[in-house]
């Protein structure tokens, strides 16, 4: 839960400032736009301390070793952000594999097409040859 409300976020945040080319624009109440993304910050402030508490004096601040206290805590920041940065570059390269594909295939069906409408043009060539000769 915490982890969508971060997304969603950091998705307002990251919005690019250009609309796209052919995208429908909205005209959205910008007031309840803002509530919302205020919200939004304030529920995962609220969580993250909530996460903190369980560590440092809740139900896991007496887990043995380094899962307990601050440690247990810092811990479980890393591991989240480990898992984060994992998930996004698994995300770019899904994006740059479909972008290869589509250039691939663009590349492809051109590169057949303009090799069909040469071997044609030089059918027509040899046919009009052979009929002026004939």
């Amino acid at each position: 839960m915490a982890d969508q409300l971060e997304q969603a976020i950091q998705k307002e945040k990251n919005k690019p400032t250009k609309p796209k080319l052919f995208g429908a624009l909205s005209d959205g109440n910008d007031t309840q736009e803002a509530f919302n993304a205020f919200e939004a910050e304030y529920k995962l402030r609220q969580m993250e301390t909530e996460i903190r508490e369980m560590f440092v004096v809740g139900a896991w601040a007496n887990l043995g070793g380094e899962f307990g206290g601050m440690d247990g805590y810092r811990k479980f920041c890393n591991m989240r952000r480990e898992i984060r940065a994992r998930r996004i570059k698994m995300k770019q390269e899904q994006e740059q594999r479909q972008q290869d594909f589509w250039d691939n295939l663009i590349l492809w069906v051109g590169g057949t097409t303009i090799i069909g409408a040469g071997i044609f043009i030089i059918y027509m060539l040899v046919t009009m040859v052979i009929e002026f000769r004939g």
